[in-house]
């Protein structure tokens, strides 16, 4: 028979040392750092027309304080503190704490924020700032003005201005024993003392408000003050007036008080004071919004100096509008039109000098500044040029981005200016937040990888944080894939965890996890660029209710009829869930629940117990396995399991005979966290075991039958010690050659929780490899401080294994991928060139197709079909004696879904591999 030459795939194994891939990322890692929630709040402008704005980004877990500085057409100005920007790292401040920004005559920068100080509650912080973003060491004690509530609670910061002495006026609020809140007016000198001729001691605490809203304040050309703030949670506002020494003006409304309330129809409704404008030395403008049936509507107001409304101004001095918004910054022209922004996005509104929309502005005297982003909050604007404003905000152009910094400038012709940064807009990313990898897949077609895990939403409460579904795609150097998503990375907020991915064969990308509380489990079908495919399940997500929380999908797998596997823990039993490839609930499967398909419930032999699923794989039988740990009751030791489910729904009774292999080695506890599926069907389980509080890594073997293969080290499993404290086997990939590859972390001391990385090989009997590594074990890390985990590795097509988890850089935690050598080398030669001839043929395939090859001398052979992440999907040949010479074989590939595959012949000395195509 005539011979065509195919290309082949085989594998070498090298004996060399093990070492991560130069060629990938930094020398094997690639970090990677998810952008930050960003936000700017106030902006202030130089006489020399640079501007400073001040707001807050998030650096892991918390959120910072921080100062942009731009020369007038909106580019950095790069001398001020790094390129333009200045920040806190020592401060953290609150995420709903006011950002403030004062420029005082002389050139200084006061900024102003709350800062959290752990177990000692809040404090308002102010710091002084010259305009080259050097903090003044000598204001305040240290450089820093601080002050807490008078009983010690928490405070507030809430407005802070500069009187003509430049002195600085606070407001705050705080918090009392009760629930109740009272204002907090105080005033320092310029050198961040406190100013003891104000109200006989700085501080004035008399009056008691709403705890939910803002305090407003203005410095009066005689040095006195005003403040507004919302007096009630019920309906109104308070305007309170002090002289220049801080005691209550009398003569100002009624005894030094003004109170009032926005309308509607005549009738007072709760009302809001969102800012206030002194527009002459006598006049002052107040802006805010009424809530009524739960929506705000836009209102205005004008105030005398002497505590009363303005009768030219609206209806008897209110301008009260059923136009939906929430009221911003006031801002006036030299035409003395009013200019409100809207907080809830970057619409700005014109109001005539008698308190009436300008409709000659925008439409019907509406004007949306950035039409184009997907969502926004503009919080600040100025007046600059007298026919420019520029605005201050966040903003996302997209659906699942997290906010940024941003800034631009329009005419009051309303048109973005395009003289300013870039066509009118400087917007800026600031900070990281703090990211996780828990699992990651190999894409077939493309040659990249897929992380997934989670993203962090800063909080004061680091056990209430919330959280974003992210997924990051990685090239095959280590770079991000800028097609995918937003330059590499996508979050999702219907997911607070994503927990596994996989690729189906048409390329799209399959993930699971569950919502903040775990009571909802999530799958959702991704485009491969990262947009979601919404003709899957209900607009791209399937999502499984359940009864009880802390429930969480921890893997998915999927079968070779595409069908979707995926596993939980459910009130202490086990949950096991199937969904058609289109992400609707079997009904084939199990239904165990009425009205919720495709799931089966089992509790391990109706005694008290509970069962935590880590793992979950599909046998080329279609039967699913899980593995994980368990309890039962009332022991206290855990064991590691393993499970195999039929098709149908239900415990495989020929699975140790009843469905569950548990490890038993009391009194000392085990827990499996991962397993893989060899080629003759036994399976391979790590994780640790746990004597007297120390862990060693613990790897187990199983046959196909469930029972413990004592052929593995002589009893079915092995133990490993690294550093002697809390070593684990986190994951494990069964190479082509059948050597098993353990890689987790390994505790560096005994008194702190910091690890390093190892990869360990056995030989397929149990043995350590001691051609990898040192005596088998390699050592390395990612983090600069010890602080990493790993939870997923997968084998790539070039015998390379990608491991994926976190790492602490310097305080800040990133998702990481490490590419690492294993010796093996897969790659594609003429068959002609290899000791034994392979012939594969057609190829590609679709139901049927012919091996040829040809054997040096009588030896018995197995055959299998697996993916190009090495599980096995289908068992051809099992230990079948062929004698010596050319033998052709007929292979069945019924039930296969279209892809690229792997065709491995092989025994204990031979292990050849074909790459074929199915295709249908």
């Amino acid at each position: 028979m005539k011979k065509i030459l195919f290309f082949l795939v085989f594998t070498i194994s090298l004996q060399a040392q093990a070492q991560l891939d130069p060629s990938f990322g930094n020398n094997g890692i690639s970090i990677i750092g998810n952008a930050g929630i960003s936000a700017s709040t106030g902006i202030v402008e130089s006489p020399s027309g640079k501007y400073y704005v001040t707001g807050n980004y998030q650096n892991n877990y918390y959120y910072y304080p921080f100062v942009l500085a731009y020369e007038h057409d909106g580019t950095p100005d790069a001398s001020f503190g790094n390129n333009g920007l200045l920040t806190f790292p020592s401060d953290t401040s609150l995420y709903f704490s006011a950002h403030l920004l004062k420029l005082s005559t002389d050139g200084k920068l006061y900024v102003g924020y709350t800062r959290f100080k752990n177990n000692a509650g809040s404090r308002a912080t102010i710091r002084q700032v010259d305009t080259f973003g050097v903090i003044n060491p000598s204001f305040g004690s240290g450089g820093l003005l601080s002050f807490t509530s008078p009983n010690f609670n928490d405070i507030l910061l809430q407005d802070m201005v500069l009187d003509v002495s430049q002195n600085i006026v606070v407001s705050a609020r705080y918090r009392m024993m009760t629930p109740d809140y009272n204002l907090y007016q105080s005033r320092y000198l310029p050198n961040g003392q406190i100013d003891p001729s104000f109200n006989s001691g700085g501080v004035d605490t008399t009056f008691e408000m709403d705890p939910s809203y803002s305090i407003h304040t203005l410095a009066m050309p005689d040095s006195s003050i005003i403040s507004c703030y919302k007096r009630d949670n019920a309906s109104s506002f308070s305007f309170i007036k002090f002289k220049q020494n801080g005691v209550i003006d009398s003569s100002f409304g009624n005894n030094g008080s003004f109170h009032s309330f926005y309308h509607i129809f005549g009738s007072p409704v709760q009302s809001i004071v969102g800012d206030l404008k002194l527009i002459n030395d006598s006049t002052i403008l107040f802006g805010g919004h009424r809530v009524l049936s739960n929506n705000d509507f836009l209102c205005m107001g004008r105030l005398k100096s002497t505590g009363a409304l303005d009768s030219t101004f609206g209806a008897n001095g209110i301008a009260t509008y059923n136009t939906m918004g929430n009221s911003g910054k006031i801002v006036t022209d030299n035409q003395d039109r009013i200019y409100v922004n809207n907080l809830l996005n970057y619409n700005v509104y014109r109001y005539t000098p008698i308190g009436t929309f300008d409709t000659g502005f925008g439409t019907a005297g509406t004007y949306n500044a950035r039409p184009n982003i997907f969502n926004g909050l503009s919080r600040f604007m100025l007046l600059t040029d007298n026919s420019k404003i520029i605005m201050t905000g966040s903003n996302t152009s997209q659906l699942n981005t997290n906010f940024q910094t941003s800034l631009h400038r329009f005419n009051l012709s309303q048109t973005l200016d395009n003289s300013f940064g870039n066509q009118g807009i400087a917007d800026r990313s600031i900070g990281l937040a703090a990211d996780y990898s828990f699992g990651i897949c190999m894409t077939e077609n493309t040659n990249r990888y897929v992380m997934v895990g989670q993203s962090g939403i800063p909080s004061t409460n680091f056990f209430a944080q919330s959280r974003l579904g992210l997924i990051s795609k990685i090239e095959n150097n280590g770079n991000l894939d800028q097609s995918f998503g937003r330059n590499g990375l996508e979050t999702f907020n219907r997911f607070a965890t994503i927990h596994d991915v996989l690729e189906q064969t048409d390329g799209k990308l399959i993930v699971s996890g569950h919502n903040g509380n775990g009571n909802r489990f999530r799958v959702a079908r991704l485009f491969s660029d990262g947009r979601v495919d919404s003709s899957f399940a209900t607009n791209g997500f399937s999502t499984a209710d359940h009864l009880y929380n802390r429930d969480f999908h921890t893997s998915i797998a999927q079968d070779s009829k595409g069908r979707i596997y995926g596993n939980s823990s459910r009130n202490r039993d086990i949950a096991l869930f199937r969904y058609t490839a289109d992400g609707q609930g079997d009904t084939t499967f199990a239904n165990d629940l009425q009205n919720l398909p495709g799931q089966a419930i089992l509790r391990y032999q109706a005694v008290f117990s509970f069962f935590l699923p880590q793992d979950l794989s599909v046998q080329s039988d279609d039967k699913p396995i899980i593995s994980g740990m368990t309890r039962i009751i009332p022991d206290t030791f855990s064991q590691g399991y393993l499970m195999r489910w039929l098709e149908t729904g239900v415990p495989d009774s020929t699975f140790n005979q009843d469905g569950v292999a548990l490890f038993n080695i009391q009194p000392d506890s085990s827990v499996f966290w991962q397993h893989r599926i060899q080629s003759d069907g036994k399976i391979v389980a790590s994780g640790y075991r746990q004597s007297n509080g120390v862990r060693d890594i613990l790897v187990a073997r199983y046959n196909s039958n469930g029972s413990i293969d004592n052929s593995f080290n002589g009893n079915g499993y092995t133990t490993f010690s690294i550093n002697g404290f809390k070593d684990e086997g986190n994951t494990l990939t069964v190479q082509p050659d059948g050597k098993i590859m353990i890689m987790g972390n390994a505790q560096i001391n005994a008194s702190l929780p910091l690890n390093e990385l190892y990869a360990l090989r056995l030989n397929s009997n149990g043995s350590l490899d001691n051609s990898f590594g040192t005596n088998g074990i390699f050592k390395f890390s990612t983090s600069t401080n010890g602080d990493e985990f790993c939870y997923q590795s997968i084998l790539d097509k070039e015998g390379k294994i990608i491991l994926a988890g976190y790492t602490n850089q310097d305080g800040h935690d990133e998702m990481f991928a490490a590419k690492f050598l294993t010796g093996l080398s897969i790659g594609l030669i003429d068959r002609n060139l290899v000791a034994q001839t392979l012939l594969l043929y057609p190829n590609p395939i679709q139901d049927q197709a012919k091996l040829n090859f040809e054997l040096d001398k009588s030896q018995s052979i197995n055959i299998r079909l697996v993916d190009m992440t090495g599980k096995t999907v289908k068992q051809l040949v099992t230990n079948q004696k062929f004698e010596k010479g050319e033998h052709t074989v007929s292979l069945q590939f019924n039930g296969l879904s279209n892809g690229n595959y792997l065709l491995q012949i092989g025994n204990a000395s031979m292990n050849q591999t074909v790459q074929l195509t199915v295709r249908k």
